[in-house]
C-alpha cells in the first residue's frame, strides 16, 4: 500500500565499555582494609602495593616473619595468634593506633645479633599515636622497657601472661595519663 511506513532504521549498536586493564605491579592499590586472617600464611610481605592501607588483619595464621615497613598510613594491625618469635620492625609507623601481637612466641627467637625478644624493634619505633597495645600471652624475657611510658596516647595496655618478664615495673608507666585499661599480670617475680 501507498501509505506503508518504511522500515525503521536499525537501532544503533551500543558499545560496551572496554574493561580496565589490570593494574601494573608498580601501581599502588587503593584498598584501605585487608583481612588475611585464618589463611595459614607463614610470611607476611609484598604489601608495598597497598600504600593506602589503614587496616591489616592477619590473625590466626602461622606467620613467623613480617616485612611491612612500607605502609605509612596503617592505623590498625592485628597479628595475634601467629608464630612470631620477635616484635616486628615497626619503625616509621607514626599513624599506628591499634597493635595486637598477643598469643605469639615472641621471645623465643634464637640468639643472634639482636635480642631474642625483639624489644629493640619496639624501643626504636615511633608509636606516638598508639592507643591500644596487646602483647599478652608471649614468651618475652627480662624487664619491661621504659619506652612503654612514652606511649602518651595509649588507653588500653595488656601485658599479661608473660612468665619470663621479671623485675620491677618501669616508673614511666605512671606517665600514661590517658590509660583507661591496663592489665599487667602473671609476670615472674
Amino acid at each position: 500500500s501507498r501509505h506503508a511506513r518504511p522500515p525503521a532504521p536499525p537501532a544503533p549498536r551500543r558499545r560496551r565499555a572496554a574493561a580496565a586493564p589490570p593494574p601494573r605491579p608498580s601501581a599502588p592499590l587503593r584498598r584501605q582494609e585487608l583481612d588475611l586472617s585464618g589463611n595459614k600464611l607463614m610470611v607476611l610481605d609484598g604489601l608495598e602495593q597497598f600504600s593506602t592501607l589503614k587496616v591489616l588483619r592477619a590473625a590466626r595464621n602461622q606467620i613467623t616473619e613480617v616485612t611491612i615497613e612500607k605502609l605509612p598510613r596503617l592505623k590498625y594491625l592485628d597479628l595475634s595468634h601467629n608464630s612470631l618469635t620477635g616484635i616486628p620492625d615497626l619503625s616509621g609507623f607514626k599513624a599506628l593506633s591499634y597493635l595486637n601481637l598477643s598469643h605469639n612466641r615472641i621471645g623465643t627467637r634464637p640468639d643472634s645479633e639482636t635480642s631474642r625478644d625483639g624489644w629493640e624493634n619496639f624501643k626504636n619505633s615511633s608509636l606516638q599515636q598508639l592507643s591500644t597495645f596487646d602483647l599478652s600471652h608471649n614468651e618475652l624475657s627480662g624487664s619491661l622497657p621504659t619506652q612503654l611510658g612514652q606511649l602518651s596516647k595509649v588507653f588500653a595496655l595488656s601485658l599479661t601472661h608473660l612468665p619470663e618478664v621479671s623485675g620491677t615495673l618501669p616508673t614511666q608507666l605512671g606517665y600514661l595519663a590517658d590509660v583507661l585499661y591496663m592489665e599487667i599480670a602473671q609476670l615472674a617475680s
